[in-house]
């Protein structure tokens, strides 16, 4: 798998769960997305290509929330392997998820030596809508490594969605690093929609991440889309370049066209 994609740079890094759905809600296991990075998603009024990625990438947890493998089996950037979650059934049009690991073996070199928790990873997510606006908050932390949490939501008007949400990552041992984020959708018809969003956060200097773009629903499932992306102070545009991600540095930017298939 390429490790742009968010996950932990193995040959397969996507979601791989079996689950069990009924009036209790559902349970899965496997390797599945947190539900604190479903948080973020949610929240964001459909930015089209990297742009959200790295807007957390620009939160912080540079070498742990969200990048390539750590030293331990359980470390796997957006997708979590070894994971149990439960999702409760919808309640008052509110739902709630937990997301745990279990235990696993401590690397010694490239064998397995212990099993240990150590690397544990544990996230939550509510989600619910209120007087028209969907909200969604999540929490994520992995053992003697780092904690974040996300709050925020989209509301819809006529043909034009906007999302808001505001972020905290913390490294241990580093001091928190906060974000908020706006962006908007606006639907120009036939499945063709106009996208942007911005991102600031509180580094010394901040950084900020700017996004515009347009795409096109081929599908329900499957969209085409063309974005440019500028970071500043340092932040990169592209996903690609996430290891040259700088707290200080100078600004750049890149044009992106691609697609997108929900599976």
């Amino acid at each position: 798998g390429d490790p742009g994609n968010g996950g932990n740079g193995t040959l397969f890094s996507r979601e791989s769960k079996l689950g069990l759905s009924g009036d209790f809600g559902t349970v899965s296991l496997g390797q599945q997305l947190s539900p604190y990075i479903l948080a973020h998603a949610v929240t964001q009024a459909g930015t089209a290509g990297h742009f959200w990625v790295n807007r957390i990438i620009m939160g912080g947890g540079l070498n742990a929330a969200a990048v390539g493998p750590g030293a331990t089996f359980q470390r796997g950037g957006f997708f979590i392997p070894n994971s149990v979650q439960y999702t409760t059934p919808s309640i008052a049009g509110w739902t709630a998820s937990i997301m745990t690991t279990t235990k696993n073996g401590a690397r010694d070199g490239t064998m397995p030596a212990t099993t240990v928790d150590a690397d544990k990873y544990t996230a939550y997510n509510v989600s619910g809508s209120l007087a028209g606006a969907n909200l969604s908050a999540g929490y994520q932390s992995r053992s003697s490594t780092y904690s974040s949490w996300v709050v925020g939501g989209t509301y819809g008007m006529g043909d034009l969605t906007i999302g808001a949400n505001i972020s905290s990552h913390k490294d241990q041992g580093a001091d928190a690093v906060g974000t908020y984020l706006i962006s908007a959708n606006y639907a120009l018809g036939n499945g063709t929609a106009l996208v942007g969003g911005v991102a600031r956060n509180d580094r010394s200097p901040e950084h900020t991440l700017t996004n515009i773009g347009i795409r096109h629903d081929l599908s329900k499932r499957t969209f085409v889309y063309l974005t440019h992306n500028r970071g500043t102070n340092g932040a990169i545009s592209s996903l690609s370049e996430r290891g040259r991600y700088a707290t200080t540095g100078a600004d750049n930017q890149n044009t992106v066209v691609g697609v997108a298939h929900s599976f």
